[in-house]
């Protein structure tokens, strides 16, 4: 009877781990309800359970309907292709049988009275397979460690040091009890010692959900502060755009009552009048057209509203383009992936405390929209996980611009580069357009 509760909690500790293992290598969270997942493990669980029980006397049958249930388990949780269910199931079963293999063979070396026929519903059959789970947990830490490694709001590396010397103590421990338990035991003691292993195993365990739910809720954390700049600067680009047009509307306003008043002027044929209120029409409307027409609304907004913005800074932006009316992008990802590439370029070269030029190159062309920001910077910058990260004073916003940029481009399957020569910065991004 005991026999059966371990291999039950055996079998429920190897599910929890294939959901791990899917879960890493799938990218993606669990896409059913908090009501139904429970139900779909339970009903995992038990056949996996009565397919072990049915099929032991028949092992390649049994990995082979072990790796099918798999397979549809993670298709359900994680609504993923068939044939990648199927790889996933495929490759952690395969891991589990050599972990198997690696750990009898370990006990082999160090105890040689054992072999495997010995193993089967032993004592130390059960502690080699904990061994196994714990060499499984310990490969889906460094997984968890290697996926994690481009989020610096994870986890330090101390913090990922610290959790890899839990699962090493706990095979270590496996192997004491192993080592001092090998000789005759009542069942009382073999149920102790099963239940401390089952313990160390279910304890790692819980440790890695624990760093899945971080993950999860600092990833979430981070679309929030995502998300809320993008909704930031897309309220910026409509005030631009209505300032824009409460300034053009005045413009119209201004035109009718001067063109009435010349009207009016020319009756009476005072030429010099004319000529007064004609030179101070034409400079202001000098000063408030645009300076930049690139055949995109969206664009001319923030280049021609950030060259104003960089003048009154002392800085110049120099722009170079030609016709963006097809730019294969939505206006909303056009106005952040321009406004942060630029705004970024100025805050650096204002630090500078000098004149300076910012020089930026959009180009759509036949294969694809091509974008290019130069400017000068005082040589101080953070790079942390091989990515720049900008210098804001607001350090909730820390990196979401550059984080932004990095999203939008890989939305559509573009690149972006960075680079620094000579305290010059530069920012260069690719992506494909189909323009024919």
């Amino acid at each position: 009877m005991s026999e059966m509760i371990y291999s039950l909690i055996f079998t429920c500790i190897y599910v929890v781990l294939c959901d791990f293992y899917a879960s890493v290598f799938s990218g993606k969270k669990r896409q059913n309800g908090k009501m139904v997942r429970p139900v779909l493990f339970v009903i995992w669980l038990v056949l996996e359970n009565a397919v072990s029980i049915a099929l032991d006397q028949y092992v390649i049958v049994k990995i082979l309907m072990i790796i099918i249930l798999n397979a549809a388990a993670i298709f359900a949780l994680y609504s993923i292709s068939c044939p990648k269910s199927l790889f996933l199931a495929f490759s952690y079963q395969l891991l589990c049988l050599i972990f198997d293999y690696i750990s009898m063979i370990l006990f082999e070396m160090i105890f040689k009275q054992m072999s495997v026929y010995h193993m089967d519903g032993s004592l130390q059959g059960f502690l080699t397979g904990e061994f196994s789970q714990l060499c499984v947990i310990l490969f889906l830490f460094f997984l968890k460690r290697k996926t994690a490694s481009t989020d610096k709001d994870m986890m330090t590396q101390m913090q990922w040091t610290k959790l890899f010397i839990m699962p090493l103590i706990s095979l270590i421990v496996i192997v004491a009890l192993y080592f001092d338990f090998t000789g005759h035991m009542s069942q009382y003691q073999q149920n102790v010692v099963m239940l401390l292993a089952f313990g160390l195993v279910i304890m790692n365990v819980y440790v890695f959900y624990l760093i899945c739910e971080i993950a999860e809720g600092k990833e979430n954390v981070k679309k929030s502060m995502m998300d809320a700049q993008r909704n930031r600067l897309s309220y910026q680009r409509l005030e631009e755009m209505r300032n824009q047009y409460n300034l053009i509307r005045k413009r119209e306003h201004e035109y009718h009552n001067q063109m009435t008043a010349i009207y009016a002027l020319a009756k009476e044929k005072d030429d010099e009048q004319i000529r007064k209120i004609t030179q101070n029409y034409l400079e202001l409307q000098g000063d408030a057209e645009y300076y930049f027409d690139t055949n995109h609304a969206v664009v001319n907004v923030i280049l021609n509203e950030r060259y104003y913005l960089a003048l009154e800074k002392g800085i110049v932006l120099s722009y170079k383009f030609n016709d963006l009316s097809k730019i294969p992008l939505n206006e909303v990802d056009i106005s952040i992936l321009l406004s942060n590439l630029i705004d970024n370029a100025i805050e650096a070269a204002e630090k500078l405390k000098k004149k300076t030029v910012v020089n930026v190159d959009i180009f759509l062309r036949d294969y694809e929209l091509f974008l290019k920001v130069k400017n000068e910077f005082d040589g101080t910058y953070i790079k942390e996980h091989e990515h720049f990260v900008s210098q804001k004073e607001d350090t909730k916003m820390h990196g979401y611009g550059i984080k932004n940029i990095e999203e939008i481009v890989k939305k559509y399957d573009g690149e972006y580069f960075n680079e620094i020569t000579d305290n010059v910065f530069i920012s260069t991004i690719s992506i494909p357009s189909e323009l024919k």
